[in-house]
């Protein structure tokens, strides 16, 4: 409608599947960041998504997990983010979680205190849905 305003909120959860097994799901905090990344989305950069890694934190260096698939529910509203820890790629605690823009340096997301313990011969899948809804 012309000259109305939108007013829109953002949420999200997060999911973690160990083995196929669903381990957690709980809602995250939507950083202050999250507007520039949606601002800066809309004005877009061919080739290049804005919301590209998920950054694990724990007892061990932190690790970059590429976002390999993105799935979009246009009944939701919704957009989810999936990554996997796979076999060897960390070895201990996750303690926290973000969702990242690798090129803005930002984050969307972030999740904890987390206490997930993944050992290297084990796979963890993250699933990442952020909902955009009317306020």
């Amino acid at each position: 409608m012309k000259g109305d305003n939108l007013n829109i909120g953002i949420k999200g959860q997060v999911s973690i599947r160990k083995e196929g097994k669903l381990i957690y799901r709980k809602h995250n905090e939507i950083t202050s960041d999250a507007l520039k990344i949606i601002m800066m989305s809309l004005a877009g950069v061919p080739n290049k998504p804005f919301i590209d890694i998920m950054v694990a934190s724990g007892d061990f260096d932190d690790v970059d997990l590429d976002i390999f698939d993105t799935e979009y529910d246009p009944t939701e509203g919704s957009i989810t983010f999936i990554a996997t820890a796979f076999e060897g790629s960390f070895d201990g605690t996750l303690t926290k979680l973000e969702l990242r823009s690798s090129l803005l340096g930002l984050s969307l997301a972030i999740k904890e205190p987390l206490s997930i313990v993944k050992d290297d011969s084990t796979r963890l899948q993250f699933e990442w849905k952020i909902t955009i809804t009317n306020c």
